[in-house]
């Protein structure tokens, strides 16, 4: 990509919304280039890059806030503040996945109680939810 992309051209270069980079300027996250008189922002190579990065750090679950702070990594490289921001995404991570683990221990014990119901005209996990108090810990089902 040469330097005469438009902010729409790196937006269509990366399949991203052309808000999108807007916003991540306005954080900080990617600077702006200048706009010459007369004409318009011009990005390049370096600004793709960095569009790149923001969003495979997003898609390891970094907060826009940790992608700041590994921005600032890269500039200064520190394999110890690096490690530590990726344990803590880790157990970030890891917690999330026992929460879904046991949601869908939750819904398999919900499927086998409407596979194991004989009356069409009463759910039992539902009757379940009806009744329990609104603890919002699932333990219902």
């Amino acid at each position: 990509m040469a330097d005469d992309n438009t902010i729409g051209g790196l937006a269509r270069a990366e399949n991203v919304n052309v808000e999108t980079i807007r916003y991540y300027q306005r954080l900080g996250l990617l600077d702006e280039p200048l706009r010459p008189p007369r004409s318009v922002r011009r990005y390049g190579a370096a600004h793709r890059e960095r569009l790149r990065f923001i969003r495979a750090a997003k898609s390891m679950g970094f907060t826009l806030a940790q992608v700041a702070a590994l921005q600032k990594l890269r500039q200064r490289p520190s394999c110890e503040v690096g490690r530590t921001l990726a344990v803590d995404q880790l157990v970030v991570i890891e917690a999330r996945i026992e929460e879904l683990t046991a949601l869908s221990h939750e819904l398999r014990g919900w499927i086998a109680r409407c596979n194991a119901n004989q009356e069409e005209w009463v759910c039992p996990p539902l009757r379940l939810l009806e009744t329990s108090q609104a603890t919002g810990d699932g333990a219902a089902v």
